[in-house]
């Protein structure tokens, strides 16, 4: 039978008031009786009722995080590279979430939610109106789409693109894209492919803007036949880069990536092809994530820190429904390199 308050209270010698204050932050309870509950508690394991806490209190106790999938497709996804969103991209934000969360009252609630619908659903969490706020993990979700969840859930951190609606964690795609097409620059790479974003996602115009830029500060002029848009699953990464390879005469040295998985979906038709990397061409991700490491060769990287990006939007999320009517907040993190093996020098 799971324990109750009651049973921490009796083995503490504390009465159940006391007791509540402690499991609820409270600071009106002396530092030595707070430590003797709290040895109690976690010796008999013991956890809030957060459903019956609601009901009493009248507040919402829970926290959601939203993370974006595309619609399903009939074909069967052994057969196309994995055309869906990895779980792998966001598991290291989930977790850093999940575990700054985790020393708070709230709990979790996580959920999927297609962005690629022409009308997306709210997710469940949000129409129970249980959830005081929600994280969002996308730069995916349109200004329409976080206004009308907005309504169900008041307080919100998207995380990967800037956005007026809602705080926001970000990176600046303009400088990262231009510093990855230096890089290869700097390498001896002169014709540069680009895989952009998915196109509905608000960070695609600001990613061709670096790389256009980047070309320029470099004197190399743009060359469309050589950009592509590849939507964040394998299937696009492969779909992208074939499109390229098979279309152009002159075959890029080089491509950047939006992301891990589409990078291993390239690296699929390519070695399909009998084409090396790096030997015969080099790329650069602009994201880490498991894939990066476990790809033969290791992926190099210019991407943000993923524990960073989590501990961000944790404290975010719980500074603002502490502080409602203060201004938006947008935090801009910078990118890191990671150079590891999938780019040579030419």
């Amino acid at each position: 039978m799971a324990v109750s308050i009651l049973d921490v209270a009796k083995r503490s010698g504390f009465s159940k008031t006391t007791v509540s204050a402690v499991v609820n932050g409270k600071d009106c309870v002396k530092e030595s009786t707070k430590q003797a509950i709290l040895q109690v508690i976690e010796e008999l394991d013991y956890h809030p009722n957060l459903s019956a806490r609601e009901l009493i209190t009248s507040s919402k106790t829970m926290l959601g995080i939203l993370l974006p999938t595309y619609e399903r497709s009939s074909i069967p996804s052994h057969e196309m590279y994995f055309p869906y969103i990895n779980e792998s991209s966001n598991y290291e934000i989930v977790s850093g979430i999940l575990d700054n969360l985790s020393r708070t009252k709230y709990g979790v609630l996580t959920e999927h939610q297609a962005v690629d619908s022409d009308s997306p659903k709210l997710p469940a969490f949000a129409l129970s109106q249980r959830v005081q706020g929600a994280i969002l993990i996308s730069p995916l979700y349109k200004k329409e789409y976080l206004q009308t969840l907005q309504k169900y859930v008041p307080f919100l951190v998207q995380i990967g693109a800037e956005t007026d609606i809602c705080d926001c964690i970000y990176t600046d795609f303009t400088l990262t894209i231009s510093k990855s097409v230096d890089y290869l620059f700097d390498r001896g790479h002169r014709r540069i492919a680009f895989l952009n974003a998915d196109p509905i996602s608000s960070t695609a115009e600001y990613r061709l803007a670096g790389y256009k830029a980047g070309l320029s500060k470099h004197g190399i002029a743009f060359d469309e036949s050589l950009v592509r848009s590849a939507p964040f699953t394998a299937l696009n990464g492969y779909l992208a880069i074939r499109d390229i390879w098979s279309s152009v005469q002159v075959k890029p040295t080089a491509f950047i990536c939006p992301m891990a998985d589409s990078a291993c979906g390239a690296m699929r038709y390519l070695n399909e092809q009998g084409i090396r990397v790096p030997d015969d061409i080099s790329i650069v991700v602009n994201g880490n994530g498991l894939p990066c490491e476990l790809a033969i060769p290791t992926l190099t990287v210019i991407g943000r820190d993923k524990a960073e990006v989590a501990d961000e939007a944790a404290k975010m999320l719980l500074w603002r429904i502490q502080h409602p009517k203060e201004p938006l907040r947008k935090v801009v993190l910078r990118d890191y390199l990671i150079e590891r093996n999938s780019v040579k020098r030419i």
